[in-house]
Parts: C-alpha cells; sequence; structure tokens
C-alpha cells in the first residue's frame, strides 16, 4: 500500500508540468494599433498591443512564392508551409508568420522581389512590419489575412 501512494503521488508530481493552461485573448482587428519592432537581418517580430494588453510574436522569412493559380505574385498569398527547398533559388520574397499567442499560417509580405537571398532578408522583418502596420503606402494590409488563416488544432 506504501508503494502504491509513492508511485501515486510521484506520477502526480511528474505529469503535473505536463498539464496545459488555456487563455483566452482577444486579437486586435488592426495591426495600426500595436508596435512592431523590427531591425535588419532579424527573423522574430516583437508585437506589443497595449489596447489588447498582449504581447505577440512574428516571425520573417524570405523563401521563393508560390503563385496564384493565374501565375501571379502578389501580396497576400497564403501558405501552409514553405519548402525549405525554395530558398535554393530566387527570386526570394519576404513572408511573414504570427507564432504567438497563436498560430497563422505564413503569408506573403509584399509581391516586390530579390535576386539575393541576403538583400531579402536585410529586409524582410521590416517589410513584414510594414505590412502589418498598414501604413497607406504598403501594398497590402496583410494583418487581417493572418487572422483569417490561423492554424487551429
Amino acid at each position: 500500500m506504501k508503494k502504491l501512494l509513492i508511485l501515486t503521488a510521484l506520477g502526480a508530481i511528474l505529469t503535473a508540468p505536463a498539464m496545459a493552461v488555456q487563455k483566452c485573448v482577444q486579437l486586435p482587428t488592426k495591426g495600426s494599433g500595436c508596435s512592431f519592432s523590427s531591425s535588419s537581418f532579424s527573423i522574430e517580430i516583437p508585437i506589443s498591443c497595449s489596447a489588447a494588453g498582449i504581447s505577440m510574436k512574428a516571425i520573417a522569412l524570405c523563401a521563393s512564392a508560390y503563385a496564384d493559380k493565374g501565375g501571379v505574385v502578389s501580396a497576400g498569398l497564403v501558405a501552409n508551409t514553405i519548402d525549405g527547398e525554395t530558398m535554393s533559388y530566387g527570386p526570394y520574397y519576404c513572408w511573414c508568420k504570427l507564432v504567438q499567442p497563436v498560430e497563422s499560417k505564413w503569408v506573403l509580405a509584399s509581391s516586390t522581389s530579390n535576386d539575393e537571398f541576403s538583400s531579402c532578408s536585410y529586409s524582410c522583418s521590416q517589410k513584414c512590419a510594414e505590412a502589418m502596420r498598414a501604413p497607406k503606402d504598403v501594398e497590402l494590409d496583410i494583418w487581417p489575412i493572418m487572422l483569417e488563416n490561423l492554424l487551429v488544432d
């Protein structure tokens, strides 16, 4: 009986950290009310939405773009994954993805391409931040596209 109690207590201790805690958050419907921190050659984009009271994170990567059915590469294209093989040849395009507190599919930030991977990587996080912030001079506001394409378990 003593062994059973010890094993039960040990099992409870070992499984306690594995129990998940869920928290519901209200995501802002526009990125314009958030601040985005981005820098050259950075992958991560910390996002602070003070009105909503949450911190978020996005990532930015360069890869070749998949054209839509008409053969057109345009901002707002959505991809479930970015294949590593697409990074072996150009032109390179900047892709963005929310990763915290929720995960989205990849969204193409701009139809502007770079022939060199390093040129694309230099400004990709900044392009993503601008496209999520959606000032008037960007090609497309990608924030609502990201929210419409969240990955749900």
